[in-house]
């Protein structure tokens, strides 16, 4: 009885560990989706008013579990995953040019920003934004950035041409061109790549594109990225979106079943050491 219940328990204990990942993309409609990035189906979670209203995030992404979104005049927000709504108006980033297109949540819990050819790391209690380094490189935001599992920050750009992967040294900001987004097996160059969200469940950086395109990004030779599922398909909404997706953002959340197996484990952990009491008395 101990040497199976240590076995169970160590086999669901394990399994228990696995993570289903999610990503949540928003379009100029102030709509929010969320779907798994393996079969690129999104689903509709909500819709806000106020987002909108202002022609939806220019980006979202995720700080630990709390979302952020960014509007046109350089505003940060937090945002409820689970309905689609604005929780608060965090305040001015202090860049109200417009430029501000890109959100990356760090691996240390740190929110960035992109704006032309710079980027920032953002108070997510004030929301002001604070310049790293002189930036430079000849990059210019086109609409997402993100980290991947080693830490590095990568950010798409409209220069030199739409499309371009940029490496961005985070001490200087300045960014290094590695080149252009596309999948020559059809061929096609992906511009306009407004959402970039990496899956640190399949350690994939994913990309997507106004034309509805979801493809994985090949960071050490763009121009080999490989377009996923096609077209991604927005349930409820068609095949593609009119609105045209402005960002992504991914979060790693436990499978519902994790709960189950962590507790049926701690009962057969309990069951195991009744029985050993009760031998030893």
């Amino acid at each position: 009885m101990k040497i199976f219940s240590t076995f169970a328990l160590a086999v669901l204990l394990t399994t228990a560990t696995a993570h289903a990942g999610t990503v949540y993309l928003d379009d100029a409609l102030g709509q929010l989706w969320a779907g798994d990035p393996t079969t690129a189906d999104y689903t509709l979670v909500g819709t806000s008013a106020t987002a909108a209203g202002f022609g939806g995030f220019t980006d979202i992404d995720f700080v630990g579990s709390t979302l952020y979104g960014l509007d046109p005049s350089g505003n940060l927000y937090t945002i409820n995953s689970s309905n689609g709504q604005i929780i608060s108006e965090i305040g001015s980033t202090g860049v109200t040019n417009g430029s501000l297109v890109g959100l990356a949540g760090s691996p240390t819990g740190v929110l960035w920003a992109g704006g032309n050819n710079n980027v920032y790391k953002l108070n997510t209690t004030t929301g002001l934004a604070t310049v790293v380094g002189t930036g430079g490189g000849g990059y210019t935001t086109e609409g997402d950035m993100d980290f991947d599992g080693s830490g590095n920050l990568w950010l798409t750009s409209t220069a030199p041409s739409g499309g371009s992967l940029f490496l961005i040294n985070k001490a200087t900001g300045v960014g290094t061109f590695i080149g252009q987004l596309a999948d020559p097996n059809i061929p096609q160059v992906f511009t306009d790549v407004f959402g970039v969200a990496y899956d640190s469940d399949n350690a994939v950086l994913y990309g997507y594109d106004v034309s509805d395109d979801q493809f994985a990004i090949n960071t050490a030779n763009p121009s080999d990225s490989i377009l996923d599922e096609a077209t991604f398909n927005l349930v409820g909404g068609g095949t593609a979106d009119p609105a045209g997706i402005l960002g992504a953002a991914f979060i790693a959340t436990p499978e519902p079943s994790t709960f189950v197996l962590i507790g049926s484990a701690l009962l057969l952990l309990a069951a195991g050491l009744r029985h050993k009491t009760n031998r030893t008395v």
